[in-house]
């Protein structure tokens, strides 16, 4: 039973697969889990292909969203481009911080699971962790691809301490063909089974 786990591997890997399964286990063991994920449309795709009732799913902004209303506090988004980029970069995740500091463990998870955690900008993580009902030492389970990290300027420092690296090599999901053209953009192979 690990409880700090960084799994990376690149897209096609059996990450988001594999994620689903650690969150079906530990559902079934009786565990309060969060698969976390950072857009919406991953979620709701993960949201269709599960059991209602089964373990939480969500997007990192939807849950800033859900416990800043629950809290009381108004969520009103901005009009601008830039003053939109700022409200869910900087003060939503900071809202949900200071919520979750006081934010009783009933309302809290046993277990997370991350996916697209190259996605996820490194002053969240903290926040990710007040999501735990032991933020030191819950289940916390991040997968990322290496190669995709630093699309949105993110994906360069995760939580560190007593983590379990555990790298994914081929690509499992495309032909041997779309495998080398696409290591030929990422200037890396990706093997194939």
């Amino acid at each position: 039973n690990l409880s700090r786990v960084v799994v990376s591997g690149p897209a096609g890997s059996g990450k988001t697969m594999i994620a689903r399964w650690i969150a079906s286990e530990y559902h079934r063991r009786g565990q309060r889990v969060l698969l976390l994920c950072y857009n919406r449309v991953l979620e709701a795709w993960l949201r269709d292909r599960e059991e209602s009732g089964s373990f939480s799913i969500r997007s990192f902004f939807s849950v800033c969203r859900e416990r800043i209303i629950a809290a009381g506090q108004p969520f009103n988004i901005p009009q601008t481009p830039e003053a939109q980029n700022r409200f869910w970069m900087d003060e939503v995740p900071d809202r949900l911080f200071e919520i979750l500091v006081s934010a009783p463990n009933d309302e809290k998870f046993d277990i997370i699971l991350v996916d697209e955690a190259q996605d996820f900008h490194e002053d969240w993580w903290m926040s990710v962790q007040l999501l735990l009902r032991d933020p030191d030492h819950g289940g916390l389970y991040l997968f990322r691809d290496s190669a995709q990290s630093g699309v949105y300027g993110h994906g360069r420092h995760y939580p560190a301490g007593g983590v379990y690296d555990v790298e994914l090599a081929e690509n499992c999901r495309n032909t041997k063909l779309i495998n080398h053209y696409c290591g030929n953009v990422i200037g890396q192979m990706i093997g194939s089974p």
